[in-house]
C-alpha cells in the first residue's frame, strides 16, 4: 500500500498529504478495506489478493473520501445510504473503471448527476433505501478488468452499498480531522498543485473550506449575545421571596441596536431591498427598537429609530464605501449593544473602534466579497454572507423599497 502511494508525492500532493493523516492499520476482522477516526484499516488478505494497478486505483478513492471529509461529516444513521451517496459523489466527479454508482443509475434523473454528498444523503433518504439496481453497487458499465475474476468480484463486493454499515462504521463528525484535512487542502492550494484532479472536483474541495453559514441563525445568536434587560418592580407579580407583602420584579428588554446599511453606489436596488428585509426580520426575534443610519463614504444622513416594520424608506448617498465612519459613531456613541453593518464589502481595510462593548456583526450580500473581505474584518466582529436567493420571499414581503 505504501509504494501504491508513494508516487502520489509528485503527481497527486493533495492525495498524498491526505493520506498521511491517517494510520495505515491491520485488521483481519474487516471484510475489505475501511476509513475513519484516523485511521485506514484494511484486510490484509484482501490487499494481497488486488493486483498493482487495481490496489493504486482503490486506495486513490479512499484518499478522495478523505478529502472530501465524507467520514468526517454528518451523516445519515444509515451505513448503506452515507456509503452509496459517497460512492455516487466519487463517481460523478472523479474518473475511475472501478464499479461505482452514477446518479442517473440511481436516480434515474440527470438533474442530480455532479452534484454533492449531501444531497445524495437526502435524496436517498428521501426515497427510502439504497436504490443500486441489481448487480452489486451500481455501475458496471465500462468497469474495469484485473484479468483477475476473483479480484474484480473482491473489488465490486467492497463498493456494494450492502457493505455500508461495516464501510462507515469509523464515519462520525469529527470537527478537528476536518481541520487536519482543510490545513492540507489549503496547502496544494496556495501551491496550486492540484495533479490530476478535474476541475469540477476542486470546485468540491475549496467549497467544503468554506463555512457554511445561515445568517438568520448567526441574527438569532447575535441578538441572544447582546440582549440586556432592565430591572422594575410590579405589583402585578409577587415576590418570589414574601409572597403579596412585598413588590416583584419584572425585566423589560431595553437592547441598543445600531443597523447600518450601506447605500454606495456599488449596492443594487434588490440588495437594498434585502438589507432592509433583514432590519424587519430583527423585530421577529424580540428587538423592540432599532436605529437605522445609512453610509456611503460618510453617515449619508440622521439616525433613524425604529419601532416596528416600515414598508418604505428614503434613500440618500449613493456614493463610494468606507466603514470607519460608521465605527466612528459606535465610539461617539458607546450604549449600544450591538452593530450590524449591512455592505457589499467593497471598501478599504476599517481601522477597529475603541468601543469593545459594542458587539459588531458583519453581513455582506455576496459570498464573493465575503470571501475577500473576511480577513479585513474579522479583528473588528463576526461576519457572514446572505446567501443567493435565500430572502427572496421575505423581501417581497417586507415591501421595502425606495419612493
Amino acid at each position: 500500500m505504501r509504494a501504491a502511494t508513494e508516487g502520489w508525492f509528485i503527481t497527486e500532493p493533495l492525495l498524498f498529504g491526505a493520506f498521511l493523516t491517517h494510520r495505515l492499520v491491520a485488521r483481519p476482522a474487516v471484510a475489505t478495506l475501511r476509513v475513519g477516526e484516523g485511521r485506514v484499516e484494511y484486510a490484509p488478505d484482501f490487499i494481497q489478493a488486488l493486483p498493482d494497478r487495481m490496489l493504486e486505483e482503490l486506495l486513490r478513492l479512499e484518499a478522495l473520501r478523505i478529502v472530501l471529509k465524507h467520514p468526517y461529516a454528518r451523516r445519515p444513521a444509515s451505513g448503506h445510504v452515507a456509503y452509496l451517496a459517497s460512492n455516487i459523489t466519487l463517481k460523478e466527479h472523479v474518473p475511475t473503471r472501478l464499479p461505482l454508482p452514477s446518479a442517473l443509475e440511481i436516480f434515474g434523473d440527470a438533474s442530480l448527476s455532479r452534484q454533492y454528498f449531501e444531497l445524495y444523503c437526502d435524496r436517498l433518504v428521501e426515497r427510502g433505501a439504497a436504490m443500486a439496481p441489481a448487480g452489486g453497487a451500481g455501475g458496471g458499465g465500462g468497469a474495469v478488468s484485473s484479468g483477475d475474476p476473483a479480484a474484480d468480484a473482491a473489488v465490486a463486493a467492497h463498493l456494494d452499498a450492502e457493505r455500508g454499515p461495516e464501510t462507515t462504521q469509523l464515519w462520525q463528525e469529527d470537527t478537528l480531522a476536518r481541520e487536519r484535512i482543510d490545513a492540507v487542502i489549503r496547502e496544494v492550494e496556495q501551491a496550486r498543485s492540484w495533479g490530476s484532479l478535474p476541475g469540477s472536483l476542486v470546485a468540491q474541495i475549496l467549497a467544503s473550506l468554506k463555512p457554511r453559514l445561515d445568517y438568520r441563525k448567526v441574527l438569532r445568536g447575535f441578538r441572544t449575545s447582546i440582549l440586556s434587560s432592565r430591572r422594575e418592580l410590579t405589583r402585578m407579580k409577587p415576590s418570589r421571596r414574601y409572597g403579596f407583602e412585598y413588590l416583584g420584579s419584572r425585566h423589560r428588554l431595553c437592547t441598543r441596536l445600531l443597523v447600518a446599511v450601506d447605500v454606495s453606489g456599488s449596492i443594487h436596488d434588490e440588495e437594498l431591498q434585502k438589507a432592509f428585509s433583514v432590519v424587519n426580520r430583527l423585530f421577529q426575534y424580540g428587538v423592540e427598537a432599532i436605529d437605522v443610519v445609512q453610509f456611503d463614504t460618510d453617515l449619508t444622513g440622521p439616525v433613524t429609530t425604529l419601532r416596528k416594520r416600515r414598508r418604505r424608506v428614503e434613500i440618500t448617498g449613493r456614493g463610494g464605501t468606507r466603514f470607519d465612519p460608521v465605527l466612528a459613531y459606535i465610539d461617539e456613541h458607546r450604549d449600544y449593544d450591538g452593530l450590524i453593518i449591512v455592505t457589499d464589502g467593497e471598501a478599504p481595510r476599517p481601522v477597529a473602534p475603541k468601543n469593545r462593548r459594542t458587539r459588531v456583526l458583519w453581513l455582506f450580500h455576496q459570498e464573493s466579497t465575503y470571501s475577500k473581505m473576511l480577513s479585513n474584518v474579522a479583528h473588528i466582529g463576526q461576519a457572514v454572507f446572505l446567501k443567493p436567493d435565500a430572502d427572496r420571499e421575505s423581501s417581497a414581503r417586507s415591501g421595502w423599497r425606495r419612493p
